[in-house]
């Protein structure tokens, strides 16, 4: 999924794809790889970590810390862990998809990029940011992936004007703050939520938001 993204529109970020990897594997060629320029660090991995008919969480979770431990000695900023998207190719195996992804919230917290407003609707998963195979992401699910990381970490190049060449940034003191996407409250972010995880609201049992905000008729 990663290969559609266009790095020449994001800010000093890199991009590298392991295709097949495990966790485990992604750990071992990070190893491998030369990081004393590097700042962030963003690890999307464990679809494939699910699709193992030798599955086990508690296995997947040290390797996980593993990863980010080793990681952590080597870089000057922050690991970010990427959550993992349903499968729509398979729907038996999303249950190892929410329970990878609820075992990543519980054990490494605000390091933990949720994605599911970015692919979620009050229906379901949204299939339109999927391949048809469903299990790969298309032009519009990558550009979701990536707005997505950015409400974390700011990968994305501020747009310049083409006639001045002037940069157009945001006034970050009136710009108003998105939603909580653990609670759908306004005037705050994950990070600092109360809440502390992703609510699940009573009505259409999703995630991210409380029943008061839900769009489901109730």
């Amino acid at each position: 999924m990663l290969k559609h993204i266009k790095t020449n529109g994001l800010c000093e970020t890199s991009v590298r794809t392991l295709r097949g990897a495990t966790v485990e594997q992604v750990n071992y060629t990070l190893c491998e790889i030369d990081l004393t320029i590097v700042e962030n660090v963003v690890i999307h991995a464990g679809t494939n970590d699910c699709c193992d008919i030798n599955f086990d969480l508690d296995r997947l979770k040290n390797d996980y810390t593993d990863m980010i431990s080793r990681l952590k000695t080597r870089i000057t900023g922050e690991v970010f862990i990427s959550a993992i998207f349903p499968r729509l190719d398979d729907l038996s195996l999303n249950r190892r998809v929410f329970d990878v992804n609820e075992m990543l919230k519980y054990s490494f917290g605000n390091i933990v990029i949720d994605h599911s407003r970015a692919f979620t609707t009050r229906y379901g998963v949204d299939s339109s940011k999927f391949t048809s195979h469903g299990l790969h992401l298309n032009l519009r699910g990558t550009s979701a992936l990536v707005k997505s990381i950015n409400n974390v970490l700011s990968i994305i190049s501020p747009k310049k004007n083409r006639r001045t060449g002037s940069t157009h940034t945001r006034d970050h003191q009136s710009m108003p703050v998105a939603n909580c996407h653990f609670c759908g409250e306004s005037g705050h972010v994950r990070r600092v939520c109360r809440h502390g995880k992703a609510v699940v609201c009573w009505v259409c049992n999703q995630v991210g938001h409380k029943a008061k905000f839900c769009q489901v008729e109730h």
